[in-house]
């Protein structure tokens, strides 16, 4: 079965306009353990669901969702494969939105991926996305996005994410931020606990990463590109007892590596040796 509460043929779509959804304590053998439907649009309306399981998808699958005007909040979902809160296949796109997931999971194998989000793509603009406590047996303890994350006047909060493997936040391509700010508290993983990505670019952005352990170096972040300016801040507190380990480290297949900053721009690294 796939939609523990709402199925929604490959044909045909889910359109919410000026509505409100609540699901509690659904169930799905395949994917979508609440709602389950190839392409979601929602505008101006409200999504709740809690107490969830599924293959994948344990709150919401959806190759494409956009929500426009719209919340959506996602708590203690569970996915045997990806995605503890969403999966989007192909987009998942927020505008003038807010997603926010609690008590999340996506670790019941070790290729898990996604504990909170599992995408393509994800873009927001002007929304936030807020999730605390999640975890995946193997990347993206909160977000994993398959190819590219783009924010645009936008907010993200992680706390809480717990990966057996890389980072909070893990990109397969590139990390994309104008006029938008991230924040990762209290995270974990094997390796680059806050966030592993291919190229991360930061415009007018910041990013500040707390508490955050690893196992092995690096501790916060690994890319293989990254680049500020126009005034952008990274910064990375950990917690002390790493000695011997890089709290960033450049990392590719590929020889082109670089770390630039522009010259308003600024790095602080504290912490992490203690």
């Amino acid at each position: 079965t796939r939609g523990g509460a709402i199925a929604v043929s490959s044909r045909g779509q889910l359109r919410c306009e000026g509505s409100t959804i609540v699901t509690e304590s659904s169930y799905a053998r395949m994917d979508g353990g609440s709602i389950f439907a190839k392409n979601v649009r929602l505008e101006n309306s409200s999504v709740q669901i809690s107490y969830a399981w599924a293959r994948n998808g344990g709150g919401l699958l959806a190759d494409m969702l956009v929500a426009r005007s719209s919340s959506l909040s996602i708590s203690n979902a569970f996915a045997y494969g990806h995605g503890g809160a969403t999966y989007s296949h192909k987009r998942l796109v927020l505008i003038d939105s807010r997603l926010r997931g609690r008590a999340l999971d996506a670790s019941q194998t070790l290729a898990s991926k996604g504990g909170g989000i599992y995408a393509f793509h994800l873009e927001l603009r002007n929304s936030s996305v807020e999730i605390d406590d999640a975890a995946s047996g193997f990347d993206g303890s909160c977000i994993h996005a398959v190819r590219s994350m783009a924010l645009r006047g936008s907010a993200v909060h992680l706390r809480g994410c717990r990966a057996k493997s890389q980072a909070a936040l893990h990109v397969g391509g590139e990390v994309q931020m104008v006029n938008s700010s991230m924040t990762c508290h209290n995270s974990s993983a094997q390796s680059s606990g806050a966030l592993h990505a291919e190229k991360v670019f930061l415009n007018s952005s910041t990013m500040k990463m707390t508490q955050i352990r690893s196992q092995v170096p690096p501790v916060a972040l690994e890319v293989s590109v990254f680049k500020m300016e126009g005034s952008s801040a990274l910064s990375l507190l950990g917690t002390g007892g790493h000695q011997g380990f890089s709290a960033i480290e450049l990392s590719s297949a590929h020889e082109n590596r670089s770390f630039d900053m522009s010259q308003d721009s600024s790095l602080v690294i504290t912490d992490f040796f203690l």
